[in-house]
């Protein structure tokens, strides 16, 4: 589908035509998304893959993938080996470190593996995209107050996913998106 500065096809190991979802969302031009898809159905292997594609064609830039907790998101992207290490070509990588669950590329790029739940630790950082899975289960204020002011001065991008939770911050955001605004 794509190809790294490497030759590298990207997404490695992964097929979006399977559902066939992924990959009309991967080469929708939008950077920002609403995505609101069942569970089981491919979205955190869908964002994983996005996160890797942004992270090979973007030399230097930083990208986060932000769980509701600090222990989902290692045992849902970290350690899962269906996940990040199914995705990653070892040709991409120059360091992984388990400690601070960085990804760092050739191209000196990175992929930080984090939670929402010390937003503070967010602050003063420069992503220059960010997907935040189960989104409906995050506060609030992580997104607007912290990440979406660093997105909207660095010209970044977000991808919020999850399953829908009522008519909560979630639920909003997806009304808000579906009227086509810049930024949810």
């Amino acid at each position: 589908m794509f190809m790294s500065t490497l030759d590298i096809r990207l997404p490695y190991n992964f097929d979006p035509k399977i559902r066939s979802y992924q990959h009309e969302i991967l080469l929708d031009k939008r950077k920002n998304k609403v995505l609101v898809i069942h569970r089981r159905a491919g979205k955190t292997s869908l964002v994983l893959n996005k996160l890797i594609l942004e992270a090979s064609r973007n030399p230097g830039k930083t990208f986060y993938y932000v769980c509701p907790t600090m222990r989902q998101a290692k045992e849902i992207a970290w350690k899962a080996p269906d996940m990040l290490n199914k995705y990653l070509p070892e040709e991409i990588i120059e360091k992984k470190n388990e400690v601070e669950l960085t990804i760092y590329f050739t191209n000196k790029s990175q992929i930080r593996v984090t939670g929402a739940d010390n937003p503070d630790t967010l602050r003063g950082v420069n992503p220059f995209g960010v997907a935040i899975d189960e989104y409906a289960q995050i506060k609030p204020q992580l997104y607007d107050e912290v990440i979406k002011p660093i997105l909207i001065a660095n010209g970044g991008w977000v991808w919020l996913i999850g399953t829908p939770m009522g008519r909560n911050d979630f639920w909003l955001k997806y009304e808000i998106a579906k009227i086509g605004r810049a930024h949810v």
